[in-house]
């Protein structure tokens, strides 16, 4: 798994714990297979992943895997459209 993230960082023991998990940290969207974002976006590492196909999920999930020892499915991402709710 190549891991990006656009507007925001994740907490450096979160990274050193998704890298043990076997997590590879890039910063080109065009390589990501995951992207950690804010929200929907409109940035080009947010639209890169998207043509690209890379699963676009919240910090929480990278957050809560953290936690957790171990990757968490892509479908336990909280979805944005409970915070446009609000």
């Amino acid at each position: 798994m190549k891991l990006a993230t656009t507007q925001g960082a994740l907490p450096d023991d979160v990274v050193r714990t998704l890298t043990k998990l076997g997590v590879v940290s890039t910063s080109k969207a065009s390589d990501c297979t995951h992207l950690i974002a804010s929200g929907v976006v409109r940035t080009e590492k947010f639209l890169c992943a998207i043509a690209v196909g890379a699963y676009i999920l919240k910090r929480e999930w990278a957050i809560e895997s953290a936690k957790a020892n171990k990757l968490l499915r892509e479908s336990f991402s909280p979805s944005w459209q409970e915070d446009e709710r609000k």
